[in-house]
């Protein structure tokens, strides 16, 4: 039986390996000059949409042929688009005025096992009580396998696709890169 975190080497794949490790290869080496193209843009395109004095939330660079390169700006409204923030950078920003005001700080606990039952219950009572979930407390459940749960399914599919398809919409994908 092999252990888990061994490496299997796989032998019969020679042409394959050689085809894809000189695409990475090609990839890795435009990558870099491409991610300076789009920082260019990115920088290019924050200034601009500043300039217009309107709420602009994509530009389109156009080259002589008619042909653009789209930067899409991000929404600072959706809370994702937002980032947080370490107290280093924090500290750097202490002297802009107000600088409080424009703070958030969202504070999250994940909970599990006996904990889980002992809000939800918590809850339900207030909810039977009329009282209403307080400001700012939401429910956000998630559903995933466990760990288990995978060994028994990867186990059975093979024969079971139910199995290997919930598998598959239930696990990242390998990721694929380089090795030495």
């Amino acid at each position: 039986m092999c252990n888990k975190k061994e490496k299997h080497p796989v032998m019969g794949f020679e042409k394959e390996v050689t085809k894809l490790r000189t695409s990475l290869s090609f990839l890795n080496m435009y990558g870099k000059e491409v991610d300076e193209q789009k920082v260019f843009f990115r920088l290019h395109a924050s200034d601009i949409a500043k300039r217009t004095g309107h709420d602009v939330r994509s530009l389109e660079f156009f080259d002589s042929d008619g042909k653009a390169i789209v930067v899409s700006l991000p929404d600072p409204e959706a809370s994702g688009n937002r980032l947080n923030l370490s107290g280093e950078k924090l500290a750097k920003a202490n002297g802009i005025a107000g600088l409080e005001d424009f703070l958030e700080t969202v504070v999250s606990y994940e909970l599990t096992g006996e904990w889980v039952a002992w809000l939800e219950s918590t809850l339900d009572t207030w909810e039977k009580q009329g009282v209403a979930m307080p400001e700012g407390m939401k429910k956000k459940s998630v559903t995933r396998l466990t760990a288990d749960g995978v060994k028994k399914l990867s186990a059975v599919s093979d024969t079971n696709q139910i199995a290997k398809d919930l598998l598959e919409s239930a696990l990242r994908t390998p990721t694929v890169g380089m090795g030495k």
